[in-house]
């Protein structure tokens, strides 16, 4: 079973302590989003109290990454120009490396990558200890059904990424280096660290993706 989420009433997941502080940063969920989404909408957000990461959907039903640094004066954006169908699984990823001070940022949407996005400019390693799931801190939520959340503190090659949209469990994948895993079945657990999860909002239990363990 995955979890259903309900734009109108900012319901999401809260993770105190994301485990994945630093860049580089990949992140992979199945998504299914309602019919009656509108405007932006987040997947997944990592943020500190000057910079964040936010997987998100755009109001036209694409797919972007955007991360903000406040200490570097800049951002890097990066989009998908595939549209995300309604009641349809699909599966969603970003991944976020570093060189030197350099930012790239690349978007999948069912193991197709979009255009990348690269910046460069500084923020804090090791300061995005918050994450949630669904929401942008009770704002931007995310409309419909999200499943097997995942979060690696290392940049996934896109041969992994595309093993992650066939239905290849995110601990059969990189398993070394994957610091958050809640398959959001029925139990809301980050399974990799043993934890139970706040829900906020009450997010329901629905039908879940096929993922092979």
């Amino acid at each position: 079973m995955a979890y259903n989420f309900v734009q109108a009433n900012g319901s999401r997941i809260i993770i105190s302590n994301s485990l994945v502080t630093s860049v580089p940063i990949t992140l992979s969920a199945w998504i299914r989003r309602d019919a009656v989404s509108t405007a932006t909408r987040t997947i997944f957000l990592l943020s500190a109290s000057s910079d964040e990461i936010s997987l998100r959907l755009t109001g036209s039903n694409t797919l972007q990454s955007y991360m903000f640094f406040a200490g570097g004066g800049g951002f890097a954006i990066s989009t998908n120009g595939n549209i995300i169908a309604a009641s349809t699984w699909t599966h969603v990823a970003a991944r976020y490396s570093l060189s030197g001070s350099r930012l790239t940022i690349s978007v999948y949407v069912n193991g197709v990558k979009g255009t990348d996005g690269s910046s460069a400019v500084t923020f804090s390693q090791g300061a995005l200890t918050g994450m949630q799931i669904a929401s942008y801190g009770g704002t931007a939520v995310f409309g419909g059904d999200i499943a097997d959340a995942g979060a690696w503190n290392t940049a996934l090659s896109d041969t992994e990424i595309v093993s992650l949209s066939q239905g290849i469990s995110c601990r059969n994948v990189n398993p070394q280096s994957l610091r958050f895993y809640a398959p959001l079945i029925r139990n809301p657990n980050d399974i990799r660290n043993n934890r139970t999860l706040t829900l906020v909002n009450s997010p329901t239990v629905s039908s879940h993706p096929r993922i092979y363990t």
